[in-house]
């Protein structure tokens, strides 16, 4: 409460009374609480964003020198030494917990694809277990034979991380967390909370607690946007889990009674045909050479030097530089044809986006492919913008970067303009 007090005086001047008046501003400072907390999470996200950079270029050299590895012990017929698979493994598991980093600072890219759920939860039980800590167990009881759902993979993983800290704190003492999974058939007669989704098949993911539960009033506001219970929350990590599920055309709900724990259920619409699998170490030769001549434009010197070596090793003819403004000064005073331009999208002085421009004002069919460690949302924009673009989030693995290239290439290869 915040007052104002006014002296009230005679008419020569004797005090005689004082008038105040008085505003309740308890909710002004929550919302400037909540405002701060979000411009502090905002800063959190942009560190994470440059952190993830430098750390996926690093991760996509260490990632695909053990496959060249791999590859020359296969050559040699010999078997590959069980380190560097370790090595591999370990890498690759770092760069799906900077996905995670990027999906809890909201600078990942939606990339919606078609997925197993188990094994997505699967993979993410061990991280989940270790999060709970040692007083809570988290428990999997996953349905055999679900159909694929279509959703972003760091999105939905995001959605259960927020989904077992909300559950976690609920249970201060410790207790138990049960995933399950299982195939859900809507009808046209069905009646609430799935009244705003069409008949058919949905792939449903339960996460029940036996925490303290909540009231009818709290569930009522659970999925608003800084609607929070917590003395420090932010009021934002159901609100995302709702958005995520929504923008994948799919359901949240909420069951929950004071002192007798919390069930959430999601429901995604289910997909016929398989889905993508979780990527094991490859051979970065997997028949996708070429004799076209392509200019890497990278600026992390071990990047730019692995990916010359590997794009030699399939045939191609490799131009490199690690600025933009050079890559410019070789195509205006060298003659020889450039079929593709692999550029990352962040180099110092002139972008890649910026390169991008100025090489098709002058090649209008010349194709780019933009290779990025960044994942924010700006970037997703822009890149989106340069027609018929292309982009790799690093880190990727060169089998991918060999696909992309024929899929690039040969549906329309290139043709001076002149």
């Amino acid at each position: 409460m915040a007052t104002n007090k006014v002296p009230l005086k005679d008419e020569n001047g004797k005090l005689l009374n004082l008038m105040g008046i008085g505003a309740d501003i308890a909710g002004q400072k929550k919302h400037k609480l909540q405002l701060l907390q979000v411009q502090k999470m905002e800063t959190i996200g942009r560190l994470a964003g440059v952190i993830a950079h430098d750390f996926n270029n690093l991760l996509t050299v260490i990632i695909n020198s053990c496959d060249l590895l791999m590859d020359t012990w296969k050559e040699c017929k010999d078997q590959c030494p069980g380190k560097i698979r370790l090595i591999r493994d370990a890498s690759a598991r770092g760069a799906r917990l900077i996905q995670q980093l990027l999906a809890f600072s909201r600078k990942q890219i939606m990339q919606a694809k078609k997925i197993q759920l188990n094994d997505l939860i699967s993979e993410l039980h061990e991280l989940l277990a270790r999060l709970s800590g040692e007083k809570i167990s988290v428990e999997l009881d996953l349905h055999e034979h679900l159909p694929s759902i279509v959703i972003d993979p760091i999105q939905f993983q995001q959605v259960l991380l927020n989904l077992i800290v909300n559950s976690v704190e609920a249970m201060p003492s410790g207790g138990t967390i049960v995933i399950s999974t299982s195939l859900k058939k809507i009808g046209r007669a069905e009646k609430s909370p799935y009244s705003d989704l069409p008949p058919g098949r949905y792939v449903s993911m339960q996460v029940r607690d036996m925490g303290t539960g909540m009231s009818d009033e709290v569930k009522a506001h659970i999925f608003e946007p800084f609607f929070t219970t917590k003395e420090n929350g932010t009021g934002l990590g159901l609100a995302t889990v709702q958005g995520i599920v929504k923008h994948s055309r799919g359901s949240c709900s909420i069951t929950s009674k004071e002192g007798a724990g919390t069930l959430i259920q999601i429901l995604l619409p289910a997909q016929d045909g398989e889905a993508a699998g979780i990527q094991g170490g490859q051979s970065v030769q997997g028949g996708h050479a070429g004799t076209e001549a392509i200019m890497v434009v990278e600026d992390e010197e071990d990047v730019r030097q692995l990916l010359c070596e590997v794009l030699a090793m399939n045939g191609y003819r490799v131009t490199s530089f690690n600025k933009a403004e050079d890559a410019l000064a070789f195509l205006q005073c060298d003659h020889r044809k450039i079929q593709l331009v692999i550029t990352d999208v962040v180099l110092p002085g002139i972008s890649g986006l910026e390169l991008s421009a100025a090489l098709r004002a002058s090649h209008p069919r010349l194709q780019v492919l933009f290779i990025s460690g960044y994942n924010e949302n700006l970037i997703a924009r822009e890149i989106k913008r340069q027609p018929g673009f292309h982009f790799l989030h690093k880190p990727f693995h060169f089998n991918e970067l060999m696909a992309k290239i024929r899929q690039m290439l040969d549906p329309c290869p290139y043709h001076d303009g002149a």
